[in-house]
């Protein structure tokens, strides 16, 4: 059970209602000594370049060199043994909020969110895919919007020796917003906030929405491509990212759209993006994982009567490094 954690400011009123609560530097002229000429050496070992004299020639050879001192810093430094924290909100059941004091958070529509069938996939998914990187795992299923609130404050407070963040939200969704299981709005511009803290300012935190952005699905043309029958296919249904560093968000869709899920397998973008990760692991940084996904993703469809559907995800991100996952366990 969540102890909660008080939000404070507008968040508090906007979810919760009105209840109180050198090295100097060297600039002599160049020196010829032995030293300097080992430095040289080192520096010109930055590189692999080919040395071609011709075809045929056995002489031609490849001459490898190193990586400059300096490419570590490009990298996160992310530490096997405690590569990060992942939070999962899992939401498949749905009511409607009777408290008068969050009228204001309920879809626009009386109508009651449906159950997510098949969302459970996605939820297996993620954690053995998290467990084989050796992250932790918080898994919360059917919340409400406040203790969603609580539960993300209270993670990303907890994050400290671990090296990442990592919150994934699996809900119904619409243009700037996913839902409690109540059926109240949280808004992804105050999850972004809350994600951004200053302890957490220099590593990697990602975002990763399984919900819809609206309620149009893109209709393309028929083609001989992956696809799904209507039949075991539903949908989860702009965001203005603040200025953050350190931070990807990733939609299963576009603002404006919604994102497909199929009722037995689990939703493209989660089963897609957990197979990325597990086939790339720690040979390609995270924003190239991502947009793997996006590929993979928008080459399937889904047929519904003389339609058919196609889904295209979006990446924003405001990371200063390169985000390589630890090399995955057996």
């Amino acid at each position: 059970m969540l102890t909660p954690e008080e939000p404070t400011g507008n968040l508090f009123s906007k979810y919760f209602g009105d209840d109180p609560i050198d090295k100097k530097k060297n600039r002599k002229e160049r020196r010829v000594s032995t030293s300097v000429d080992n430095q040289r050496q080192r520096k010109t070992s930055s590189q692999t370049v080919r040395v071609y004299r011709g075809p045929g020639d056995p002489e031609s050879l490849e001459t490898n060199v190193f990586e400059p001192a300096h490419a570590e810093n490009n990298k996160f430094h992310i530490d096997p043994e405690n590569p990060g924290v992942v939070l999962i909100i899992n939401q498949e059941y749905f009511y409607t909020e009777t408290m008068k004091q969050y009228k204001k958070l309920l879809p626009d529509k009386s109508d009651q969110l449906e159950q997510r069938v098949g969302t459970e996939k996605d939820r297996m998914r993620l954690i053995n895919t998290f467990k084989k990187f050796r992250f932790k795992l918080i898994v919360e299923d059917n919340i409400k919007h406040v203790d969603m609130i609580r539960v993300i404050r209270k993670t990303v407070a907890s994050v400290r020796k671990e090296s990442s963040l990592f919150i994934c939200i699996l809900s119904h969704g619409d243009k700037g917003f996913v839902y409690g299981a109540n059926s109240c709005k949280v808004s992804v511009d105050d999850i972004q906030d809350m994600m951004c803290k200053a302890h957490l300012v220099s590593k990697p935190k990602v975002l990763i929405l399984q919900s819809c952005q609206g309620l149009q699905c893109i209709n393309v043309s028929c083609q001989n491509d992956d696809r799904d029958q209507a039949e075991t296919v539903a949908t989860d249904g702009p965001i203005k990212l603040p200025y953050t560093a350190n931070l990807l968000t990733f939609w299963a869709t576009v603002p404006g759209y919604a994102a497909i899920r199929n009722k037995e397998k689990g939703s493209w973008f989660i089963q897609s993006l957990c197979e990325k990760m597990e086939s790339c692991q720690d040979r390609l940084h995270f924003l190239d994982i991502c947009t793997r996904t996006s590929r993979d993703v928008s080459d399937k469809r889904w047929n519904k009567g003389p339609d058919e559907y196609r889904m295209c995800s979006e990446i924003r991100h405001t990371f200063l490094q390169d985000f390589f996952l630890p090399k995955m366990t057996l």
